[in-house]
């Protein structure tokens, strides 16, 4: 994958979010279903994460990043199944 040079950028790209709605899945998870904030801000602790996942929503709407965010568990695994299987 080419970003272009933009380290920020590619940490969006490279990473998704599952589940951001469920507080149970964001405390079982030690805050990883927040995985673009954590790629963009790894040394932020896990329970900012929700509170700067809006903002880092408008930044990739202002630059035209795609910003994906899986609603369940279920449908990141398949997505990331798609995903694998078509690497062969």
């Amino acid at each position: 994958m080419h970003s272009g040079g933009d380290w920020y950028r590619h940490q969006v790209k490279t990473s998704a979010n599952y589940c951001t709605g469920s507080t149970l899945v964001f405390y079982f998870s030690g805050g990883l279903s927040h995985q673009i904030e954590h790629h963009l801000f790894p040394n932020v602790n896990h329970c900012h994460l929700p509170h700067i996942q809006p903002i880092v929503q408008r930044v990739c709407r202002k630059h035209g990043v795609d910003y994906r965010e899986f609603s369940s568990i279920g449908e990141a695994l398949r997505s990331y199944y798609r995903h694998i299987t078509s690497l062969r």
